[in-house]
């Protein structure tokens, strides 16, 4: 699974193969795993966004500040991408 991160003032700032992806949006806190159903969810201003790279790896930690996450299959890669647009 890709996550692909896009700060409106810094362009790409993440850009990598990952295992997991957690965030937190208005509801509660969630994750996604290679697979996940397709989801738009708004972020919670000040929250990390937490990934992990490989399984029983240690979480790593973007700092954004709220913003979008979108998860989708992308047919030409094969494989489910996340992607988060951040201000």
């Amino acid at each position: 699974m890709f996550l692909k991160v896009i700060n409106a003032e810094k362009g790409i700032v993440f850009d990598q193969q990952v295992y997991l992806v957690e965030a937190n949006s208005f509801t509660g806190s969630f994750g996604v795993l290679e697979g996940h159903i397709p989801l738009i969810a708004p972020l919670v201003d000040n929250k990390p966004l937490k990934y992990k790279l490989q399984n029983n790896s240690a979480y790593k930690e973007i700092s954004i500040n709220g913003g979008i996450l979108e998860v989708f299959f992308n047919k030409t890669k094969g494989e489910t991408e996340v992607k988060v647009i951040s201000s």
